[in-house]
């Protein structure tokens, strides 16, 4: 979904999921929990940036069929190398052509449970089995420091989002272009969840 400027997240990465304020740019949000985080600065960007994230760090399910939020991360079948390999030779049909990264990187041969469990945020805290996974879609609410149309890059805008945590004074969000997940993509780093509207858990 895109504002009246052609701004937004709208992507290839699979169908759109409407909100209230449809009028708005749908952003996304990709987490091992399900929701995002209660504090510190939260990544939203296209749907297929949000899936990206969200696979290279806990894995890819053998269905795929993505994550949200309706199987618990123990009792799922996760991709292995023989089918992440068919999907980078192009024999099975993926959103994303190069999926081994991350977490793949270390799939074993056939598909498989998990039995290592990533682990989440700055405190590498482990994932638990009985966690449910999901892409969602939020919009932003918050004051945001430019427009998706002058994004900054990666990096500065990750540097501005941490220099105003420091100081104390994280109130605006700061879009940027992506140069990993869905390359050329815009997304935005925002100073908490509070910045975003959704659903939170």
């Amino acid at each position: 979904m895109k504002d009246a400027g052609g701004h937004g997240s709208e992507t290839r990465g699979g169908p759109q999921t409407n909100l209230g304020g449809s009028h708005l740019p749908v952003w996304y949000h990709g987490s091992p929990t399900g929701f995002p985080g209660p504090t510190g600065a939260i990544h939203v960007g296209t749907q297929a940036a949000a899936r990206m994230a969200l696979e290279a760090r806990i894995g890819i399910p053998a269905d795929l069929q993505g994550w949200s939020g309706n199987r618990e991360y123990g009792k799922t079948l996760l991709a292995g190398a023989n089918k992440l390999g068919s999907i980078e030779r192009g024999e099975t049909s993926y959103y994303d052509k190069y999926p081994s990264s991350g977490y793949n990187m270390d799939a074993p041969k056939d598909d498989y449970y998990p039995t290592k469990m990533p682990t989440m945020g700055r405190e590498q805290t482990p994932m638990t089995p009985g966690m449910r996974p999901a892409v969602r879609a939020y919009q932003i609410s918050g004051p945001m420091g430019n427009r998706p149309d002058t994004p900054y890059s990666d990096m500065q805008a990750n540097k501005l989002a941490k220099a105003q945590q420091t100081r104390g004074n994280g109130k605006n969000g700061f879009y940027y272009k992506n140069i990993g997940e869905d390359s050329g993509s815009i997304s935005a780093v925002v100073p908490s969840r509070n910045h975003l509207s959704g659903q939170m858990g």
